[in-house]
């Protein structure tokens, strides 16, 4: 039987090294991400900050889903409720993604931003790759997904 990793652990493999990435595992939680009430996607354990310090731009990693936070809307999805996950090309030639669309069960698109970058690598392909895995582990099926920007 494969051994279970939960989107915590997960998220900590992966996105460990970003430094926009906060979690309850690293201390480094901030107030406003430790304090958000559990709900429908269960316990909030890490935060990833496209804009550090501010609190409009944001995505919260939780147990069953993830929060979008983006200037006070919050977009909830549930990881086995993705069926797809693509790259969107920057508006800009010449310039690398820095938004995940989310294809939903429910026919809606979420578009994540995800900003930051650590070093040469960027963090957009951390959080694919985060999501990828946790889908996967959460509904036994790896989503569709565009890889290629």
């Amino acid at each position: 039987m494969p051994m279970y990793i939960t989107p915590e652990n997960r998220a900590f493999r992966t996105l460990k090294k970003i430094s926009n990435f906060a979690s309850h595992m690293t201390g480094s939680m901030p107030n406003y991400a430790s304090e958000f009430p559990d709900g429908d996607v269960g316990h909030v354990f890490g935060v990833y900050e496209n804009l550090p310090g501010t609190q409009n731009n944001y995505i919260l990693l939780a147990d069953f889903g993830l929060v979008y936070i983006l200037d006070g809307l919050q977009f909830r999805v549930d990881y086995t409720s993705i069926f797809g996950i693509s790259y969107l090309p920057s508006p800009r030639t010449g310039l690398p993604p820095r938004q995940i669309s989310l294809n939903c069960d429910n026919r809606v698109n979420v578009v994540l931003s995800v900003h930051g970058r650590s070093g040469k690598m960027l963090d957009i392909h951390s959080f694919m790759r985060y999501l990828l895995r946790v889908c996967e582990d959460a509904t036994g099926r790896m989503p569709q997904c565009f890889l290629e920007p």
